[in-house]
């Protein structure tokens, strides 16, 4: 479990394999310690430390993983968002987020508004009932808050900081976003279902 609150930047070392990857991830001076078999949310996807390295840590991706998830398209060079596993005891600043994408969606728009940055993210249709105006979403691993949502797309103010200290400031127009919805609004929706049975 994670809560959407960036750590730090990775960078990818390298990528190796076929059907699945074995991927090598630097983590930046003063991240957490990690052992084996933790858990690290990179850009939204939750993976396992396999090995450990000098620079930071490997991981195995799956081919379902590169299939439903912009790992398919992570390249060697790249940065990532970084978040450890929520501990017991941790601040929760965000939301609860568990790190399985649900949806590949677009970057439709980034513009600065004043100090932030207003950023437009298209979705596939059916994820629209699982967004609500001021509700949360994960997107590329990071806990934002939703500003308006139209019919396939949703509105979101990114604040300095997290502009900064993320990967969106070098998102270029119609890059590919990890997508988590709020696991609330996923427990409603069922429940929705089922009354109407």
């Amino acid at each position: 479990m994670f809560t959407g609150i960036i750590q730090g930047l990775g960078k990818i070392k390298s990528l190796n394999g076929d059907k699945g990857w074995r991927i090598e991830i630097a983590v930046p001076e003063g991240f957490c310690v990690l052992k084996l078999g933790d858990s690290v949310a990179c850009s939204g996807v939750c993976l396992t430390v396999s090995e450990k390295s000098e620079a930071g840590f490997f991981a195995d991706i799956s081919p379902e993983t590169l299939r439903v998830t912009t790992a398919g398209t992570w390249r060697v060079g790249d940065f990532l968002n970084l978040e450890p596993a929520l501990a017991v005891g941790d601040r929760l600043g965000g939301h609860f987020v568990s790190g399985h994408v649900d949806a590949v969606g677009s970057l439709m728009a980034l513009r600065k508004e004043g100090e932030c940055w207003h950023m437009r993210c298209g979705f596939p249709e059916a994820l629209a009932r699982y967004f609500a105006v001021k509700g949360s979403v994960t997107v590329e691993g990071i806990s934002l808050t939703i500003n308006n949502v139209n019919e396939c797309s949703f509105d979101l103010m990114i604040v300095p900081h997290t502009y900064l200290n993320t990967t969106i400031h070098s998102l270029s127009e119609s890059a590919p976003l990890n997508l988590e919805i709020d696991v609330l609004m996923r427990y409603v929706a069922r429940l929705q279902d089922m009354a109407a049975l």
